[in-house]
Protein backbone atom coordinates (compact mmCIF):
# COMPACT_ATOMS: atom_id res chain seq x y z
CA UNK A 1 0.00 0.00 0.00
CA UNK A 2 1.27 3.46 -0.89
CA UNK A 3 2.22 5.44 2.17
CA UNK A 4 2.14 9.14 1.26
CA UNK A 5 3.84 11.29 3.89
CA UNK A 6 5.66 14.61 4.09
CA UNK A 7 9.35 14.64 4.93
CA UNK A 8 8.68 16.80 7.98
CA UNK A 9 6.19 14.34 9.43
CA UNK A 10 8.44 11.40 8.57
CA UNK A 11 11.33 12.98 10.51
CA UNK A 12 9.05 13.77 13.45
CA UNK A 13 7.75 10.20 13.52
CA UNK A 14 11.27 8.73 13.33
CA UNK A 15 12.21 10.69 16.46
CA UNK A 16 8.99 9.61 18.18
CA UNK A 17 9.69 6.01 17.20
CA UNK A 18 13.13 6.05 18.85
CA UNK A 19 11.61 7.41 22.07
CA UNK A 20 8.85 4.77 22.03
CA UNK A 21 11.34 1.95 21.44
CA UNK A 22 13.27 3.00 24.55
CA UNK A 23 10.05 3.24 26.57
CA UNK A 24 8.96 -0.25 25.46
CA UNK A 25 12.35 -1.61 26.52
CA UNK A 26 12.15 0.15 29.90
CA UNK A 27 8.59 -1.09 30.42
CA UNK A 28 9.80 -4.64 29.74
CA UNK A 29 12.40 -4.23 32.45
CA UNK A 30 9.71 -3.08 34.89
CA UNK A 31 7.58 -6.13 34.00
CA UNK A 32 10.59 -8.37 34.68
CA UNK A 33 11.29 -6.64 38.00
CA UNK A 34 7.65 -7.01 39.03
CA UNK A 35 7.80 -10.73 38.37
CA UNK A 36 11.13 -11.07 40.13
CA UNK A 37 9.81 -9.30 43.22
CA UNK A 38 7.80 -12.38 44.06
CA UNK A 39 4.15 -13.12 43.81
CA UNK A 40 4.32 -14.11 40.15
CA UNK A 41 1.96 -12.67 37.56
CA UNK A 42 -1.27 -13.35 39.42
CA UNK A 43 -2.44 -10.96 42.11
CA UNK A 44 0.46 -8.60 41.41
CA UNK A 45 -0.72 -5.02 40.86
CA UNK A 46 2.75 -3.75 39.93
CA UNK A 47 3.02 -6.45 37.27
CA UNK A 48 -0.48 -5.70 35.93
CA UNK A 49 0.26 -1.98 35.60
CA UNK A 50 3.67 -2.56 34.05
CA UNK A 51 2.29 -5.11 31.58
CA UNK A 52 -0.54 -2.77 30.62
CA UNK A 53 1.92 0.11 30.09
CA UNK A 54 4.14 -2.11 27.96
CA UNK A 55 1.18 -3.25 25.84
CA UNK A 56 0.03 0.33 25.21
CA UNK A 57 3.55 1.39 24.22
CA UNK A 58 4.03 -1.66 21.99
CA UNK A 59 0.76 -0.88 20.19
CA UNK A 60 1.87 2.71 19.62
CA UNK A 61 5.22 1.43 18.36
CA UNK A 62 3.43 -0.85 15.88
CA UNK A 63 1.26 2.01 14.62
CA UNK A 64 4.29 4.24 14.09
CA UNK A 65 6.11 1.43 12.24
CA UNK A 66 3.22 1.33 9.75
CA UNK A 67 3.63 5.05 9.05
CA UNK A 68 7.36 4.57 8.43
CA UNK A 69 7.00 1.69 5.95
CA UNK A 70 7.60 2.35 2.25
CA UNK A 71 7.22 6.14 2.36
CA UNK A 72 6.37 8.13 -0.75
CA UNK A 73 7.38 11.69 0.04
CA UNK A 74 4.73 14.19 -1.00
CA UNK A 75 7.42 16.88 -1.07
CA UNK A 76 9.02 15.11 -4.05
CA UNK A 77 5.87 14.63 -6.14
CA UNK A 78 5.00 16.67 -9.18
CA UNK A 79 1.54 17.95 -8.25
CA UNK A 80 -0.95 19.15 -10.85
CA UNK A 81 -3.87 21.40 -9.97
CA UNK A 82 -6.39 20.29 -12.60
CA UNK A 83 -7.92 17.95 -10.05
CA UNK A 84 -7.65 17.22 -6.34
CA UNK A 85 -4.81 14.88 -5.43
CA UNK A 86 -2.43 14.20 -2.58
CA UNK A 87 -0.40 17.35 -2.03
CA UNK A 88 -3.09 19.91 -2.83
CA UNK A 89 -4.95 22.62 -0.96
CA UNK A 90 -8.63 22.39 -1.84
CA UNK A 91 -10.87 25.43 -1.41
CA UNK A 92 -14.53 24.54 -0.94
CA UNK A 93 -17.72 26.46 -0.33
CA UNK A 94 -20.75 25.09 1.51
CA UNK A 95 -23.83 25.57 -0.62
CA UNK A 96 -26.18 26.05 2.36
CA UNK A 97 -24.35 28.94 4.06
CA UNK A 98 -21.61 30.02 1.59
CA UNK A 99 -18.94 29.32 4.23
CA UNK A 100 -15.50 28.77 2.70
CA UNK A 101 -13.01 26.20 3.96
CA UNK A 102 -9.63 24.93 2.86
CA UNK A 103 -8.53 21.31 3.16
CA UNK A 104 -4.96 20.16 2.69
CA UNK A 105 -4.81 16.62 1.32
CA UNK A 106 -1.79 14.81 2.74
CA UNK A 107 -0.96 11.38 4.16
CA UNK A 108 -2.58 9.63 7.10
CA UNK A 109 0.41 10.29 9.37
CA UNK A 110 0.39 13.98 8.45
CA UNK A 111 -3.23 14.24 9.55
CA UNK A 112 -2.61 12.34 12.79
CA UNK A 113 0.56 14.14 13.87
CA UNK A 114 -0.29 17.69 12.74
CA UNK A 115 -1.96 20.29 14.90
CA UNK A 116 -3.29 21.93 11.73
CA UNK A 117 -6.93 20.84 11.54
CA UNK A 118 -7.15 21.70 7.83
CA UNK A 119 -4.85 18.75 7.05
CA UNK A 120 -6.82 15.65 6.18
CA UNK A 121 -5.73 12.24 5.02
CA UNK A 122 -6.38 11.21 1.46
CA UNK A 123 -7.73 8.00 3.06
CA UNK A 124 -10.32 9.81 5.22
CA UNK A 125 -13.98 9.94 4.13
CA UNK A 126 -13.67 13.62 3.15
CA UNK A 127 -10.32 12.99 1.45
CA UNK A 128 -11.85 10.17 -0.58
CA UNK A 129 -14.73 12.42 -1.63
CA UNK A 130 -12.36 15.18 -2.71
CA UNK A 131 -9.86 13.11 -4.69
CA UNK A 132 -10.12 13.48 -8.46
CA UNK A 133 -12.66 16.35 -8.21
CA UNK A 134 -12.14 19.51 -10.29
CA UNK A 135 -12.91 23.18 -9.74
CA UNK A 136 -16.66 23.61 -10.10
CA UNK A 137 -17.51 20.07 -8.98
CA UNK A 138 -20.11 19.84 -6.22
CA UNK A 139 -20.84 16.87 -3.96
CA UNK A 140 -22.54 15.90 -0.72
CA UNK A 141 -20.52 16.08 2.49
CA UNK A 142 -19.72 12.73 4.15
CA UNK A 143 -22.69 13.07 6.51
CA UNK A 144 -24.94 14.05 3.62
CA UNK A 145 -26.48 17.09 5.31
CA UNK A 146 -25.02 19.72 2.98
CA UNK A 147 -23.24 20.11 -0.36
CA UNK A 148 -19.77 21.42 -1.06
CA UNK A 149 -18.44 22.98 -4.24
CA UNK A 150 -14.75 23.16 -5.12
CA UNK A 151 -13.74 26.74 -5.84
CA UNK A 152 -9.94 26.40 -6.20
CA UNK A 153 -7.08 23.90 -6.08
CA UNK A 154 -3.51 24.87 -5.21
CA UNK A 155 -0.28 22.96 -4.69
CA UNK A 156 0.71 22.36 -1.07
CA UNK A 157 4.21 23.54 -0.21
CA UNK A 158 6.22 22.36 2.79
Amino acid sequence: MTNFITRGTFTLIQKEYEVIKKKVFEAGKVVGEALASGGGWHDNAVYDIAQNDQNILAEKQSQIELYLQKPVFIDDLSIATEKVSVGTHVHVCRSDNNKNSVYTILGAADAVFSEDKSIISYRSPMGQLLLEKKVGDCFSAPNGTYRLCITDINVWKP
